[in-house]
């Protein structure tokens, strides 16, 4: 037997923040967060702490997506990518 579970409510802003690693700690503040393996570091660790917080619904999910990556833009603007909106990184 599965069991579905599906999350409707957004995270809302400001949206709670992991406690990142040690690595992490000492670089986030610089531009160093942006080379070598700091990045995927940072995004994997985010992931692991908002998975189980994430709505799976299309609309809160985008939202979500969108006050989470604000509120770490506020505490750590060096993770500003360009463009204008400085939260939002296009792949």
């Amino acid at each position: 037997m599965y069991v579905c579970v599906v999350f409707l409510v957004a995270i809302t802003y400001p949206a709670p923040l992991p406690t990142f690693s040690n690595l992490l700690q000492g670089v986030l503040h610089s531009d160093d967060i942006h080379k070598g393996s700091h990045w995927r570091q940072l995004i994997l660790e985010a992931s692991f702490y908002y998975i189980g917080l994430m709505p799976t619904a299309e609309g809160p999910a985008r939202i979500s997506y969108i006050n989470v990556g604000r509120s770490m833009y506020e505490k750590y603007p060096s993770i500003a990518a360009k463009g204008t909106t400085p939260w939002v990184r296009n792949n």
